[in-house]
Formats: C-alpha cells, sequence, structure tokens
C-alpha cells in the first residue's frame, strides 16, 4: 500500500492506546501485540476492497493514503491481513444515478472480498428526490452483493456525511440541507437491513468537524484524512466480529 509503513505507525499508536483502555475486547490486554489476532483472527489469506461512492469516497483534497478505503486496508494489513488491491470508483459530484450508471457501464465480470458504498450526498445537493434516491440505492446494494460472490455479508454500508459543519458547506447548502441528510440516511439505513448488508452510521461523526478544523480537508468543503481515520477507527470492532463470524 501507497506509505503504508507510516500509516501502519500511525495505526499502531491509535489502536494500542485503544487496546491499553480495554476498548477492545481481547483476551490478555497486558499484552497489546499478542492480541492482534484476538481482534482480528487470521481468516483469509489476502483481500481484495472495492469502494463505491462520491467525493468522500476518493478523498477529494487528501493524498491517496488518507482516503478511508485506503486507510481500511491499512489497518487490516496491521493486523497481518494481506490486501492484495483497493480498487475505487468513485468521482467528485456523483449522485446514485451516476454511480449506477458508471458501474452498469463497467460490466465488471469478477467478484471482491469485501465491498463498501457511500453515496447520497449529492442527491441531496441536486435536490433529488429521495423516492429516486431509494430506488437506485437498491439497484445498487443488488450489484454490490452480486460483486461480493453473492455475499452481504461482505458489503458494508457508511452513512452520509453532514457537509453543513463545514465552513465552506455552511454557505452551500440550503437551511434544512442537514434535516435532509439525516432523511436520506433513514432510507439508506432502512435499504441495508433489509438486505443484509453491514451499516455503519458515520453522520455523527463527521458533525464533529463543526468544531474541529483538524477534521476539514484544505478545501473548507471536505473533510480530512484524520475525519476519515475516525470513521475506520469506529468501524473498526465491527470488522472484527464479521471477520471472525465467518467472513
Amino acid at each position: 500500500m501507497i506509505n503504508s509503513k507510516i500509516r501502519r505507525k500511525h495505526r499502531a499508536f491509535v489502536l494500542l492506546f485503544f487496546i491499553s483502555f480495554g476498548l477492545f475486547s481481547c483476551t490478555d490486554k497486558s499484552n497489546p501485540i499478542d492480541s492482534r489476532q484476538e481482534v482480528f483472527p487470521a481468516v483469509i489469506d489476502s483481500l481484495s476492497i472495492f469502494a463505491l461512492g462520491d467525493s468522500y469516497t476518493i478523498g477529494i483534497s487528501v493524498s491517496e493514503d488518507e482516503r478511508w478505503p485506503n486507510q481500511l486496508a491499512d489497518t487490516l494489513e496491521f493486523y497481518d491481513i494481506t490486501v492484495r488491491e483497493v480498487d475505487i470508483l468513485a468521482r467528485n459530484g456523483w449522485t446514485s444515478k451516476n454511480l449506477l450508471s458508471a458501474l452498469k457501464l463497467k460490466n465488471i465480470q469478477r467478484t471482491y472480498d469485501l465491498i463498501g458504498l457511500l453515496i447520497g450526498v449529492n442527491d441531496q445537493v441536486q435536490g433529488y428526490h429521495i423516492h429516486d434516491y431509494e430506488v437506485n440505492f437498491r439497484e445498487l446494494l443488488n450489484i454490490a452483493i452480486q460483486l461480493a460472490d453473492n455475499n452481504p455479508k461482505r458489503v458494508f454500508v457508511l452513512s452520509i456525511p453532514d457537509y453543513t459543519v463545514t465552513p465552506e458547506g455552511r454557505q452551500f447548502g440550503n437551511s434544512r440541507a442537514s434535516e435532509e441528510i439525516d432523511a436520506f440516511n433513514e432510507i439508506n439505513q432502512s435499504v441495508s437491513a433489509s438486505y443484509g448488508v453491514n451499516y455503519f452510521y458515520i453522520t455523527d461523526i463527521s458533525r464533529k468537524a463543526a468544531d474541529r478544523e483538524d477534521l476539514v480537508a484544505a478545501d473548507r468543503l471536505h473533510f480530512s484524512g484524520k475525519m476519515y481515520a475516525l470513521w475506520i477507527d469506529y468501524i473498526l470492532d465491527d470488522m472484527r466480529i464479521l471477520f471472525k463470524n465467518g467472513f
């Protein structure tokens, strides 16, 4: 992975901090090095990741190694799970319809071990009807599950973050944008549950950027690598459960 040594050092510090305070259910908390396999049991030789989405997935205004899919890969590698590839299909400004069209155009004829989906902010920004978003989101999940070898356990969804807490976002969004984001998230959470895929509500984490400039990217609209790191820290324990329960 790009800059993996730097990222692993960062992860080592963060994760050992959490382990030392008992935030991970390790058998031997006195020996964090030996507890790695307790956090992520070795159940797979190597892993392929496919991340789908928009500007938050492609990581506008952050370096490649700071994107959340890349940070996820580096974290897994820290726990001796080899990530052989990270593919990303995302673009700034994409709506659920744009992403769906791109997926159909690519006509992917292979499978991935782990697929992440984060989409919907531009549907809200561009005023798309929430019903149209639901239709597109369902189709996106159908395709994602197919690409995950028809295993919904290998698919996860991140909720739509709240851009209105960033300096430019406050000017960019309408007065009801935050409420509308919540409404879109109610849809993607409900649909995710109906398909049996993993769902991670990171919206409240994104709202921490209202009080922390270090969580905002240089463009003052998107989020920084530190924000994406918080997302990965949040989903980490559920990822452990996913691996442990027969990934």
